[in-house]
């Protein structure tokens, strides 16, 4: 269900896209996980709409997710699948 820049996808298959994609992102430990899982799913959405910002590629949305996240948790471990997402 990729999107292509020919098609895009509707707002629900976006969404199924992206729920998918975080099942690759552990909820825990909380406190560092949960931002990781939010900017994620902002900045997946946006590079699957008409107006992105951002290349529809999971693996360059991961790396802009961490490099923002590592600015402001400099020590903190992020899980994620790095076989997924390719970073």
């Amino acid at each position: 269900m990729a999107a292509t820049k020919e098609k895009k996808l509707s707002l629900a298959d976006m969404r199924q896209l992206v729920l998918q994609e975080m099942d690759h992102i552990p909820r825990w430990p909380k406190d560092t996980q949960s931002e990781l899982r939010m900017s994620y799913w902002i900045l997946r959405m946006n590079s699957l709409g008409k107006k992105a910002t951002l290349a529809n590629d999971r693996s360059v949305v991961m790396a802009k997710c961490l490099a923002e996240a590592k600015k402001r948790h400099p020590d903190a471990k992020w899980l994620y699948d790095k076989d997924f997402f390719e970073v």
